[in-house]
């Protein structure tokens, strides 16, 4: 840090609004010397109040050559001059008694006119006391040379660490001999800047610039890249109060998302915090930090002004506060069009969350009992609300918040009070699946001893965690009981925040004058086409089971049906399994020693090249020592014999055909082979079988358990097959949309979770409308789940046996027949794909692009599904689909993930608008309304009738636009 720095942070001079607007006001006025005069050193020289372009202000006898101080103006200096009157420093009698020891050791005396000034023996002022009780630098400072700004901030920063204390000892470092205790710091006196409220003195109604400015100053305290909750580390923890997550939001703003491996790990010159990002990536993380960083502008902006910010002054704040930070860096900023794109995005976020804020409280104000009002109707909201992020931190933070209501008072969420938990089977299951997690992750005590394992092999007690979500589920025995369940049920869903209980990626939480607390999570999205959810198809499985046994415990299908689903499902994942454990890198083995000549001399110098890249080299281990390898074919023999590959050999063997293609990073296997004279050893098409019979058999299993009637019938009065009632199930709950239900479970009860999408807001209104349902009993009963495309537009794999829509295709890899030919699509005379051929001649085959090449037809790597109802236009309408991959590689078990259909989608932007920014169009289309009207002869001629003289009026409506 150097002096010209040291100067600006200046608390005495620094104050806690900003000056811009007055700057722009006096450009036209004459700036004389003598109304800025600020008084004299107690050396006798001359002060004059200086301001720069951000708005700061300081008395000194020279200004800094830096930094673009300009002499202030008369109404500048004499609100600085006021605002310096209300200066207090507050400091005990054993923390001025260390610093006057410090001063007099290098030769510094108080002034007799002020103790808070110590003065050298020519009487200029180097050092002071500023109200906080730190030392600064003193008003002569300008007489340094710029070669002493260094050791002289330095020596400042020497001097209050030891008063106060500072940065925990580095690693490596020797540990500092005792020292006396050091006076506990005061805080500070200043005044509270949100007691302010303004009249908007800008165009239209609205704050002007300077006033916006003014209050962007204050909110961050005058520091550029300063999250708005920043107060040091002691009170921006989990353990302040209220408690806190700034410690990690200001660690991400200045750390960003650092990648794995990153050296060296980068670490938060404010807080002195390594970087320890929440789950994401660098656009998730920004979009999370930007708009919570907003609502805390948004709520400082409301209380001023009396009105929220608009997206547009939203959008200019946080880019002023942050677009140099690292994380604005690692999203395109400062400048780049994709940062600007997400900028937007938050601004728009952050004032829909506002409003979820807004819209609870004037809710629960009128709620039984109320939230946030007295018997008067006067508010007990405690300002401002705590915002969190995704971080450790701040998980640890809402936990700790929860912890902190107190019996009787209630928990709520933005629909009125939680009054019992709502149980339902995936309250139960969810709640479970989050009680295992904490086990194995928390070390919190009370969830750590569900772990039976170790910290570095958790092992979960299922019988315990059982025991634990029974107790919590069980009926309360009192209403104090009562509280502590909901109470308990509160922090599972706080610490498990970003699961299935609670999708919550950051949150609202607020606090009334009687301890009651309002919560709020948000899950966070960028666009209405990001994932929703992802699973495996193991787990889908275990979902399925579990929702047989509650049908047949609701009546939805009896004990005979029920044994029979099961059965079902037994023999499925049995054949699921084994297709899991077959291992067809033999095969590729095999199909390389059938090669001859170049092409097998190519294949088995890639094999080497693979195992030579990997460490420890698999040609080099124990095994192929004593099997006695000595070469790449000796090593391939080798595998065959064994009884089982490793994953590491078999990357040495499947990767051979990736390598040949040029497709191993960091790796080149000179040739002058075309690769197509290889695909007998892609791994890809040899695995892809597997792939396929898995689709083929998950497939089956849907059709089988269909032939098991419900009870639940379609809108059209049919009982609905077992296999599509348990697909729209797991789709109601992995989309998370029995939302809807009132009373709603888990983090959706009482509406405390949405999905904020921009200014798209994701919660049961939004989805009531858009799926035309009330409740999700009724939904059960008109899901489909299904190809993606209609069959009219489709056509069924016969070698696979299901839809071609249903499969996702290898862009690389294709199919061919026993012959080796490659497969084509074809098309009928609409352009829709209905089938397959291995003519290249058919005059039928899909052509793409300016060049008309022949599509091929790529191997199965996975499946698509939807699930889709007819709405009442009777128009198909697509919920959601989800996609079915093999993660690990082509061959191997399939994971699962999901978006919003399209059509979901656009009834969110329809009709998902938060209402803030629904009232921001209205209130933008009436105006623009309102000047078409204007220019309509119909307008002006209502004019004439009313109250405009007829010459006046023909005079406007031939000068005027009538177009």
């Amino acid at each position: 840090m150097n002096l010209r720095q040291i100067v600006r942070e200046q608390k005495l001079q620094r104050f806690d609004y900003k000056l811009g607007g007055f700057i722009s006001e006096a450009d036209d006025e004459e700036v004389e010397k003598k109304d800025a005069f600020a008084g004299k050193t107690k050396a006798g020289s001359s002060k004059y109040w200086y301001v720069n372009n951000q708005g700061q202000m300081k008395a000194v006898v020279n200004p800094p050559s830096e930094g673009g101080w300009e002499l202030a103006d008369k109404d500048q200096a004499k609100e600085a001059e006021e605002r310096e009157k209300s200066v207090e420093v507050d400091i005990d009698d054993e923390a001025r008694e260390i610093i006057n020891q410090e001063m007099e050791s290098q030769n510094l005396k108080p002034h007799p006119e002020d103790e808070n000034v110590f003065v050298d023996e020519d009487g200029d002022e180097i050092f002071q006391i500023d109200p906080d009780g730190e030392v600064i630098p003193g008003g002569d400072i300008d007489k340094f040379k710029s070669a002493e700004g260094e050791p002289y901030a330095d020596y400042i920063d020497d001097i209050n660490d030891k008063l106060y204390g500072g940065d925990e000892k580095k690693g490596g470092e020797e540990e500092a001999p005792p020292q006396k205790p050091t006076p506990k710091k005061k805080e500070k006196k200043g005044y509270d800047w949100r007691d302010e409220t303004h009249e908007p003195e800008g165009e239209g109604g609205r704050p002007s610039t300077s006033q916006i400015n003014d209050l962007r100053t204050q909110m961050f305290d005058g520091k550029v890249g300063r999250s708005s909750d920043w107060a040091g580390k002691a009170n921006s923890t989990p353990n302040s109060d209220p408690p806190s997550d700034a410690i990690a939001r200001q660690t991400a703003l200045d750390t960003g998302f650092p990648k794995k491996g990153t050296k060296p790990w980068p670490t938060s010159n404010v807080t002195g915090q390594p970087a320890a990002p929440a789950p994401g990536n660098a656009g998730s993380m920004m979009n999370e930090i930007f708009s919570v960083e907003g609502c805390n502008v948004a709520e400082a902006f409301y209380e001023r002004f009396g009105a929220p910010p608009t997206v547009e002054e939203m959008e200019a704040i946080l880019d002023e506060q942050f677009s140099n930070s690292q994380l604005a860096a690692e999203n395109d900023g400062p400048n780049g069009s994709k940062y600007k794109e997400k900028l937007r995005i938050a601004a728009e976020a952050s004032l829909t969350k506002f409003d979820r804020l807004q819209n609870g409280l004037d809710k629960t104000a009128n709620s039984d009992p109320p939230f946030g009002v007295d018997e008067e109707g006067n508010s007990t909201v405690i300002r401002p609300p705590s915002e969190y992020y995704g971080a450790a931190e701040s998980i640890e933070a809402q936990v700790n918040m929860v912890r902190g209501v107190e019996y009787p008072a209630k928990i709520y969420g933005p629909n009125g009070p939680i009054e019992s938990i709502n149980k339902t089977p995936q309250a139960e299951e969810e709640l479970t699946t989050a009680i295992i997690a904490l086990s194995k992750n928390s070390d919190d005590p009370e969830w750590a001893k569900l772990n039976k394992g170790t910290a570095k092999s958790p092992k979960p007690d299922m019988d315990k965690i059982r025991d634990y979500v029974d107790q919590l589920l069980d009926n309360p025995i009192s209403d104090e009981d009562n509280h502590q369940k909901i109470k308990k049920f509160a922090e599972v869903l706080a610490a498990s925040s970003g699961g299935g209980a609670n999708p919550g990626d950051s949150a609202t939480f607020v606090r009334d004058k009687d301890g009651n607390l309002m919560m709020m999570f948000h899950s966070d999205k960028m666009d209405r086409a990001d994932q929703q959810t992802n699973s495996t198809m193991a787990a889908e499985s275990r979902q399925q089971r579990h929702y047989i046994d509650d049908f047949a415990g609701r009546g939805v299908i009896n004990e005979e049906q029920q044994a029979a689903a099961q059965t079902i499902m037994d023999e499925t994942e049995g054949e699921l399994e084994k297709i899991k454990n077959e291992d067809r890198t033999p095969t590729v083995i095999e199909r390389i020693r059938s090669l001859e000549g170049e092409k097998k001399e190519v294949a088995l110098r890639g094999v080497e090249m693979l195992a030579q890249n990997r460490s420890p080299n698999p040609m080099e281990s124990e095994g192929a020592k004593k099997a006695g390898v000595k070469t790449a074919e000796d090593y391939l023999n080798w595998l065959l014999e064994k009884d089982n590959i490793t994953q590491e050999e078999a990357k040495t063997v499947n990767r051979v055909f990736n390598l040949i293609q040029g497709k191993e990073k960091g790796l080149a296997l000179e040739h002058d082979l075309d690769p197509e004279e290889m695909e007998s050893i892609n791994a890809t098409s040899i695995n892809a079988e597997k792939t396929a019979s898995q689709i083929k058999i998950l497939d089956d299993r849907r059709r089988r358990l269909d032939e098991i009637e419900t009870e639940i019938e379609s809108p059209n009065g049919e009982r609905r097959g077992l296999g599509q009632v348990t697909a729209a199930q797991q789709t109601i709950d992995q989309y998370h949309l029995y939302a809807i239900n009132d009373p709603s479970s888990l983090a959706y009860q009482s509406g405390m979770c949405a999905s904020v999408i921009g200014t798209d807001v994701v919660n049961a209104e939004t989805l009531r409308d858009c799926l035309e349902v009330d409740n999700t009993d009724e939904l059960l009963g008109r899901l489909i789940t299904e190809a993606p495309r209609p069959a009219e537009e489709d056509f069924e794999d016969e070698g696979i046996g299901v839809p071609n829509s249903m499969l996702q295709r290898s862009n690389d890899s294709f199919e061919r027949d026993d012959k080796g030919s490659v497969y084509y699509f074809t098309t009928d005379e609409e352009g829709n794909v209905n089938g397959k051929t291995t003519d290249p001649e058919d005059p039928n085959i899909q052509s793409s692009g300016k060049e008309k090449k022949p599509v091929r037809v790529g191997v199965a790597t996975g499946l698509k599904m939807s699930s889709t109802f007819m709405n009442k236009e009777g128009d198909r309408f697509m919920v959601a689909q989800k996609s079915g991959r093999a993660k690990g590689g082509v061959g191997s078990n399939l994971e699962t993930a999901g978006v919003y259909g399209k059509q979901l989608q656009d009834c969110i932007g329809a009709k998902g608008k938060a209402s803030l920014h629904k009232e921001s169009v209205e209130h933008k289309l009436a105006n623009i309304l309102s000047e078409t009207q204007e220019n309509t002869l119909a307008f002006h001629w209502k004019k004439a009738e009313d109250d405009y003289p007829l010459h006046y009026f023909l005079r406007d409506l031939n000068e005027g636009s009538l177009n």
